[in-house]
């Protein structure tokens, strides 16, 4: 028996065509914000004007990138550095659930917010039946199932909303999933068997309870995130912007050749568009809850800039879809340019902090 439920898609904004929705690129904020509006929630559809057009967003989703801490984030992995190099990086950086140092602690903060209980249950070498149990049950009870591992990258999160063959297929969306009719059913979301090798965390929702969103508990975390140097092992705060503005100079792309040249500039491409989203939507919660308060709303306006500051780094290698964008990374003029760019985005970051702080001690 197939079983499915009529939860609303995830995925970057061209996986989304034909959708009113801006980007919502970051997987957990967004597979709960469609578990919650399947649920009946208030997702607060709001509609916003960006780049010369009119989008419907839903502040739910930025309100969750703020409550976990994901919005207040800049991470950077760092491999071994041979004093000449910057070291390796990895797209784990893109990452933000890691912002707190245990996972679950993203995850049980975002659900808090939205004021339901969770359960997270993580895969063990014999628990495929309980988990498949698991599963099937809360579709049948219509509540989708927040999942880790069962399609690629294996860390990011999916919405698992069906299932058939008592459970060994699951469907679901996902923002990395394939689009080929082979691998969707008829309404788009993908199909995926075999899915228990892969699968290491699966969160089912619980009972409904008050939610708990204080402000200044929102604000104090996401500080002591945005002021962290370090979180885990990954660079952040300073240390992160340290690290970007160094990596758009590596000597090393001198002598490089195009395809890896390509590969290094597409992980800076990513960076700047996770950065541009993450202070986009945390200035557009602060300027919903500001009610007048003259700090937060310059925090607003000072994560506004730091968007738009974003898209000039793009501006700057020729436009965010560029061919020849890879190219600056060998031109010390454009390097320059874009380094200045990036310490410009992080005073702002941190002249935000400070105002966010000063809110706190009034």
């Amino acid at each position: 028996m197939s079983v499915k439920l009529d939860v609303r898609s995830v995925g970057y904004l061209n996986n989304l065509k034909g959708d009113p929705r801006p980007p919502e690129s970051f997987a957990l904020p967004a597979c709960l914000t469609s578990l919650m509006e399947h649920l009946g929630e208030d997702v607060r559809w709001t509609t916003i004007r960006a780049h010369n057009r009119d989008w419907q967003a839903r502040r739910l989703y930025e309100a969750i990138l703020a409550a976990t801490g994901m919005s207040f984030g800049l991470l950077w992995w760092h491999g071994p550095s041979d004093g000449e190099h910057y070291g390796e990086v990895c797209p784990s950086s893109f990452d933000l659930t890691q912002v707190n140092p245990d996972h679950d602690d993203t995850i049980k903060r975002a659900f808090v917010y939205t004021g339901y209980q969770c359960e997270i249950i993580e895969r063990t070498d014999d628990n495929f039946e309980s988990m498949k149990r698991r599963i099937t049950a809360s579709i049948d009870a219509g509540k989708p199932v927040l999942t880790f591992g069962p399609l690629e990258p294996h860390e990011e999160c999916s919405i698992v909303c069906g299932y058939d063959s008592g459970g060994d297929t699951l469907f679901g969306w996902s923002h990395f999933q394939s689009r080929k009719p082979g691998d969707t059913e008829p309404n788009g979301m993908f199909r995926v068997s075999g899915w228990y090798e892969n699968m290491w965390k699966i969160v089912l929702c619980g009972d409904k309870k008050e939610p708990q969103n204080d402000l200044r508990e929102i604000i104090r975390h996401g500080l002591s995130i945005a002021t962290a140097d370090d979180i885990d092992g990954l660079y952040a705060g300073h240390a992160a912007y340290n690290a970007w503005a160094n990596y758009i100079v590596d000597p090393a792309y001198k002598r490089m050749r195009r395809k890896e040249l390509k590969q290094k500039y597409w992980f800076h491409k990513n960076m700047v568009g996770n950065h541009a989203e993450a202070r986009c939507y945390l200035g557009g919660f602060l300027g919903e809850v500001a009610d007048g308060n003259e700090h937060l709303r310059k925090a607003s306006d000072l994560y506004a800039e730091i968007h738009d500051l974003c898209w000039k780094i793009w501006a700057a290698a020729g436009g965010m879809d560029s061919k020849k964008a890879y190219k600056v990374l060998r031109k010390k003029k454009k390097q320059d340019k874009i380094v200045e760019l990036i310490r410009k985005i992080e005073a702002l970051d941190f002249a935000a902090a400070k105002e966010l702080q000063a809110w706190l001690d009034q």
